[in-house]
C-alpha cells in the first residue's frame, strides 16, 4: 500500500486487520487497531494512538492510577473519558479541598510518588464543572504545588495548567 503526503510518502504491506469506529477512527479495544503479517501492531482508541500496554487491554480494565501518571494529553484524555470521572474519584479516594463556582479543587493521597521524608506526595486536580443542555460534563485538570501554595483564599484565582 502507497500513502503519499506532502512530504513523506509510506509504504507498507497491506494490514492483515484494519479496525476503525463509526467516525472512520482508527479504533480497538483489548487488541490492535492494525495488524501486519509481520507482527508489528497499532493500538488505538477513537483515534488516538495507544501504547501497547494500554492498547492491549479492554478499557473496563484501564486503571484510574494511570491517569496521576500518564504525560501524553491525548491518551490522557482517552483514559479519563473511558475510566470516567466517577470511577476516577471512588477509586483513587479523591479528597475535595476548597469550591468556587464550578470550580472544585481536589487532592489524592498516591502511593508511587514520596517526597524527601518518605511522605506520600499528593496529586491536585482542578474539577470543572458545566451543565449544558442534556446533562452535566466534569473536566479534571492536573495542578502543581506551586499553584496551590500561590492562591490566596481571599481571591478565588484559578491557576490551571495543562490540558483541559
Amino acid at each position: 500500500m502507497i500513502y503519499p503526503y506532502d512530504k513523506v510518502c509510506i509504504v507498507c504491506e497491506k494490514p492483515i486487520a484494519l479496525s476503525v469506529d463509526s467516525n472512520h477512527r482508527l479504533h480497538a479495544e483489548g487488541k490492535p487497531a492494525v495488524q501486519f503479517a509481520d507482527g508489528v501492531s497499532i493500538y488505538a482508541y477513537h483515534g488516538v494512538i495507544l501504547p501497547e500496554w494500554y492498547g492491549r487491554l479492554h478499557p473496563h480494565q484501564w486503571q484510574s492510577k494511570w491517569v496521576l501518571k500518564e504525560q501524553n494529553a491525548e491518551v490522557w484524555r482517552a483514559l479519563i473519558q473511558e475510566i470516567t470521572y466517577d470511577r476516577i474519584c471512588q477509586e483513587l479516594a479523591v479528597t475535595e479541598l476548597d469550591s468556587w463556582q464550578e470550580y472544585t479543587l481536589l487532592s489524592i493521597e498516591f502511593d508511587d510518588d514520596f517526597d524527601n521524608e518518605g511522605n506520600t506526595k499528593p496529586v491536585y486536580l482542578l474539577k470543572m464543572t458545566k451543565n449544558f443542555k442534556g446533562g452535566t460534563r466534569h473536566a479534571i485538570d492536573p495542578w502543581n504545588q506551586s499553584q496551590i501554595a500561590n492562591r490566596k483564599s481571599s481571591s478565588p484565582r484559578i491557576y490551571p495548567w495543562g490540558r483541559l
